[in-house]
């Protein structure tokens, strides 16, 4: 993981040094979907679960990164750095909240629709910093690393511009809790990101 995010800076910083770059900075908030929390008891086929909800409640998070941005006229290259939180709220006598912490690499490319409009599509390289129910370390486990497609419709106005954003994880990201009750069941959660992100940007130089 850690080779693969070195390879993605390098390439970064390569962009930047033969490109015409332009700085900004973007902040917004984020609306998540939860997918499905499923209980497994012990000795059960995988194919026998029992479903606790179908997707937790959404909470309003927030966004906020920087970027560089190169190419001119109605094509443009992007590379963000991107820190996102977001909650799910689960209605259940053992879990609760979940808080999602992450960091982000979106790398886009752009298309002038008509006008100010863009449509705006890329992979993005997600790095998990905090993913739980405020359980201990050894009763949860899930994967830091995924990647994820991101697309977006952008208007641009000057050095100003709103986007409204589509973000899907690719890979499974399944969260699995054990231990955390009296019982013997093992909780999972299918936790890749799929939420809309509403955010404005600004060109510093």
């Amino acid at each position: 993981m850690k080779k693969i995010l070195t390879i993605i800076l390098i390439s970064i910083v390569s962009v930047t040094i033969t490109a015409q770059i332009e700085y900004g900075i973007k902040a917004g908030v984020n609306y998540n979907f939860s997918g499905d929390l499923e209980q497994v008891k012990a000795g059960e086929i995988e194919e026998n679960v029992y479903d606790v909800l179908h997707g937790g409640e959404s909470k309003i998070g927030f966004h906020a990164g920087a970027f560089a941005k190169y190419g001119a006229g109605s094509l443009f290259g992007q590379v963000e750095l991107q820190y996102s939180e977001f909650q799910n709220a689960f209605d259940t006598p053992t879990l609760s909240v979940l808080e999602t912490k992450k960091m982000d690499i979106p790398i886009m490319g752009g298309v002038n629709v008509v006008g100010p409009l863009y449509l705006v599509i890329g992979p993005s390289f997600q790095y998990i910093i905090k993913e739980d129910f405020s359980l201990e370390e050894d009763k949860i486990k899930y994967e830091d690393f995924s990647i994820g497609l991101h697309i977006a419709a952008r208007a641009v106005y000057n050095k100003f511009a709103m986007e409204m954003r589509w973000e899907r994880g690719l890979n499974e990201n399944e969260i699995e809790m054990t231990g955390i009750d009296a019982s013997d069941y093992t909780y999972k959660l299918d936790n890749r990101p799929n939420q809309l992100l509403f955010s404005l940007q600004y060109s510093l130089f």
